[in-house]
């Protein structure tokens, strides 16, 4: 038997912000007629226990005819109605109100993104993170993402943000949730410099390298000054960026390790923003999105060409595949259809993700952007 005070409810918050579902009803378990004639007293207070239940519209009765004790109507189900008042009912009324607010303030800041259903989705998944806030965090929160999504290859430090209370501290403790909050927008990166950031380079024509031993090397950022009108892959594999072979003389190409969602930062970069680039990662949610962000800092993103991240070579080598924890929900714009059919691709197959080191240097190497500089 389930007394009123013994009802086995949970808040979900993330069902109750994006206003999905509701908690159902749930049986009381009245009791039968050996167990009422064993102990009359229990079930009578069971019974006068859900008589005096409010609202009884939320109280489910249904008679039972019993052997010895006649036609009884018995309590059998409570049908709780909404997120309101399992609210109303774990004393949360106020924790789900707070919720609510913020979340719509939340929502608030980008009404016409393209991406506002995925930002939804992230922005009620984290309410563990905003939601504990103290206000003055809060509002400092919504100022942060409302400059970040204006100014999306900043390269400031964090302790530059122009927002009043924001330092390196709060950025590097609010970090994460800054990303989640951002990636369905179509942000890779907060585009802030975080890191002491170092360029990996090879050059892979022999010929535009300092000294014929300095092949690979590893520098600032922006300490680096090459020639404009350069082919450069950008490889996002540290082993790939090892193992892909030296290029003729002539070929006018470099390699650069891409290192993940800092490589947003090359597009700062004067002579990869005026060079031929190719873009191989891996063919998953995050190396698409890198992909999409890439090309969102440069000023032509189409100049941008990926290779080994079309459907073709998803197709042959799925079964190479592993299961991707990534989130294919974001809205990138800047894919092409072709990258498009394979992102979809590899989430209509189970949200897949085929790492780059799956894909063969052969393969790669014969597609068309490569063979014009290995041959």
């Amino acid at each position: 038997m389930r007394l009123p005070d013994q009802l086995p409810l949970h808040l979900n918050m993330e069902r109750a912000l994006l206003g999905s579902g509701s908690p159902g009803s749930i049986p009381l378990h009245p009791p039968t007629a050996k167990r009422v004639l064993a102990d009359t007293a229990s079930a009578t207070s069971f019974v006068r226990a859900w008589q005096a239940y409010e609202p009884q519209a939320e109280v489910e009765w249904a008679t039972r005819r019993w052997a010895h004790l006649g036609q009884q109507s018995v309590p059998v189900r409570v049908h709780i109605g909404s997120w309101e008042r399992v609210a109303e009912l774990t004393g949360q009324a106020a924790t789900l109100a707070l919720a609510r607010s913020r979340f719509a303030a939340l929502l608030a800041l980008f009404p016409f993104s393209p991406g506002l259903p995925g930002f939804q989705a992230a922005a009620a998944r984290s309410h563990t993170a905003w939601l504990p806030m103290e206000d003055a965090d809060f509002t400092r929160l919504l100022s942060v993402l409302t400059w970040l999504y204006a100014h999306p290859a900043s390269g400031l430090r964090p302790r530059a943000v122009p927002v009043e209370g924001v330092d390196t501290k709060w950025i590097d403790c609010h970090q994460g949730l800054l990303l989640r909050l951002l990636k369905p927008l179509g942000y890779a990166s907060l585009g802030l410099s975080l890191t002491d950031a170092t360029l990996r380079l090879r050059f892979l024509d022999p010929s535009l390298a300092p000294t014929p031993e300095l092949l690979d090397i590893a520098v600032p950022v922006n300490a680096l000054r090459l020639p404009h009108g350069l082919t450069v892959v950008i490889a996002e594999n540290k082993e790939t960026f090892l193992a892909l072979p030296q290029a003729p003389i002539g070929s006018n190409a470099v390699l650069v390790f891409g290192a993940g969602y800092s490589g947003t930062q090359l597009a700062q970069l004067d002579w990869i923003r005026a060079a031929n680039v190719l873009y191989w990662g891996d063919a998953d949610a995050d190396g698409y999105a890198i992909l999409n962000a890439l090309r969102s800092h440069m000023p032509v993103p189409g100049a941008v060409r990926s290779v080994a991240m079309d459907s073709g070579t998803v197709e042959k080598f799925l079964h190479l595949s592993v299961a991707d924890p990534g989130d294919p929900t974001r809205h990138l714009p800047h894919l092409t259809e072709e990258e498009e059919n394979a992102r979809r691709l590899l989430v209509t197959r189970g949200n897949r993700r085929l790492e780059q080191e799956r894909v063969s240097l052969d393969w790669a190497l014969a597609q068309d952007a490569f063979a014009a500089i290995w041959g």
